[in-house]
């Protein structure tokens, strides 16, 4: 998988979501004070999430595309102009 920012394929950093477990300093109630340790990650960085460019703001899994579903694109436009 690699994201590949609409706006400009130089743009390399993206924000998005990742699932991780973390060991917590809390207070006596069980509020967050800090994070002390991430321990694992359970789920990282899916494509279907919403990726943001960092350095243009381009957002969405729509707008950002993945190299195998541009490459894909790629090829069936050549195809349908018969460049095979």
């Amino acid at each position: 998988m690699k994201a590949i920012c609409p706006n400009s394929p130089n743009h390399k950093r993206f924000s998005t979501v990742a699932h991780v477990m973390e060991d917590w300093e809390v207070d006596e109630n069980g509020n967050f004070v800090a994070v002390i340790e991430s321990l694992q990650t359970d789920h990282g960085p899916d494509p279907g999430n919403v990726w943001t460019c960092l350095e243009c703001g381009a957002e969405n899994e729509a707008d950002v595309k993945f190299a195998k579903e541009q490459l894909l694109e790629s090829l069936i436009e050549r195809l349908d102009a018969g460049d095979f």
